[in-house]
């Protein structure tokens, strides 16, 4: 049995969307990534944010990696995965064929 329910929140910056990501943090079974893609954008865009190093240092930066850890199986104990998004992070140079195997909603 495959065990990959996920599902993503997509928004734009200060939309409340924490305060969705910390309703669905509650929930018994529920994996949370807030903001995955986050690290790729800074290292690919160059944004200058105050602490670039240390998130592209603290986090995966391998696109292939954060997708496969975003659209596979979960960890044994875990129901599903909300997953939110800032959807400026998703760069254009890449792929976004694995958007078709989550539950995606929109928040503005």
């Amino acid at each position: 049995m495959t065990r990959n329910k996920h599902i993503a929140l997509w928004t734009c910056p200060r939309s409340r969307s924490t305060l969705m990501a910390r309703a669905f943090e509650q929930l018994d079974g529920c994996l949370i990534f807030d903001e995955p893609l986050y690290a790729l954008y800074l290292l690919k865009h160059g944004f200058d944010h105050p602490h670039r190093q240390a998130i592209i240092e603290s986090c995966e930066t391998n696109y292939e990696n954060v997708i496969q850890q975003l659209t596979g199986n979960l960890p044994n104990g875990v129901s599903f995965s909300f997953q939110k998004y800032i959807a400026k992070h998703a760069l254009p140079q890449f792929s976004r064929d694995w958007l078709k195997s989550l539950h995606n909603f929109f928040f503005n």
